[in-house]
């Protein structure tokens, strides 16, 4: 028998709501809520509530509050549970496809992958090739790609001397000799020199620059 959409509720040990939800089947998703509150380590804040409660030995408790309902009405009703009702644990709004700060990447604020979980997704990248088409979509992607200038000196202050490191063997004006250690843009950066004019005397476009030498070691 279809009774349609069916707006539920988890009750705490007080039989208040701290979730409200919404379903076209109900046993079923009592299955699932229970399984993933019970089987896996999701940490999102209604099933941290379950395990506490349970923890406690109260239970976990889901009830139906409404049925029948088309899937319009069932949104939209959803949607006024959730903003009657205080301290929900609902990471949304309501409604369909609503959501809020508190998603990041589809998963809620501070939620971590398990060890297992993130060495099943690194063996899930090995070995794994690109069709040419795929890759020449991804650098396309990569060009029209629009970086904010603040995000770019954010980016540079953090990485500088850090990533993409290669060691360099300059030769001062006085013919004192350095290693760079922290790249060569730091060492530019400290010593009043331009990579760009040392990279064409690394090139043998120019002799020096400033009197400097360079040499990649």
């Amino acid at each position: 028998m279809n009774v349609g959409y069916v707006i539920y509720a988890f009750l705490d040990q007080n039989y208040n709501p701290y979730y409200i939800g919404v379903t076209k089947n109900i046993i079923n998703r009592k299955r699932l809520h229970l399984y993933k509150i019970t089987q896996t380590k999701i940490n999102y804040p209604k099933f941290q509530k379950a395990r506490k409660l349970m923890k406690e030995g109260f239970g976990f408790v889901m009830v139906p509050i409404i049925s029948g309902l088309n899937k319009k009405q069932a949104f939209e009703m959803e949607k006024m549970f959730i903003k009657h009702y205080k301290n929900l644990k609902n990471l949304t709004e309501g409604g369909e496809g609503a959501t809020t700060n508190l998603y990041k990447g589809g998963r809620p604020k501070g939620y971590k992958h398990s060890e297992e979980t993130k060495r099943k997704l690194r063996d899930a990248q090995l070995g794994k090739t690109f069709s040419e088409d795929h890759k020449r979509n991804l650098s396309k992607k990569r060009k029209s790609r629009v970086i904010k200038m603040s995000t770019r000196i954010k980016t540079s202050k953090t990485s500088k001397g850090r990533i993409n490191i290669k060691k360099y063997k300059l030769t001062s004006p006085e013919n004192e000799t350095f290693i760079t250690n922290e790249g060569l843009t730091k060492f530019c950066e400290d010593n009043n020199l331009t990579s760009s004019s040392l990279h064409k005397v690394l090139r043998g476009e120019s002799k020096h620059h400033k009197g400097w030498k360079i040499t990649c070691l």
